[in-house]
């Protein structure tokens, strides 16, 4: 069993610096971020994306940004790590899939143990 997957938001000043992924699965590929910024004074027109959302129009900076892999970033904060910090539920509940194979292999030694005792 895996680990649930948790991301990070990396900001500093208020501008994104990097968008972090941990525990992803290697055969799925990253899913794109959109970074959405409603904050548009002083931004130039050619820098605002428009939206409609019914009959009000919405204007926004808007950015296309593609997760970075934890593990591939020596100098970052673990997400996990910051989450078990907040402590968010599930952030690190999930049993280790190691122990669960070492706990399976080990069942039919300790089974087989037992019953030559009680023979």
């Amino acid at each position: 069993m895996s680990r649930n997957s948790s991301f990070a938001i990396v900001l500093e000043g208020g501008l994104v610096q990097a968008i972090l992924v941990q525990d992803w699965p290697e055969h799925l590929p990253l899913p794109p971020f959109a970074v959405v910024d409603y904050d548009t004074e002083g931004a130039a027109d050619h820098e605002t994306t428009r939206f409609l959302f019914g009959n009000t129009e919405a204007k926004a900076i808007c950015r296309h940004w593609q997760p970075t892999v934890h593990e591939q970033w020596a100098d970052s904060l673990s997400p996990r790590a910051v989450l078990t910090a907040l402590d968010e539920p599930g952030a690190d509940d999930a049993p280790d899939p190691l122990a669960i194979a070492r706990g399976v292999r080990q069942s039919p030694s300790d089974l087989d143990a037992r019953l030559t005792v009680a023979e």
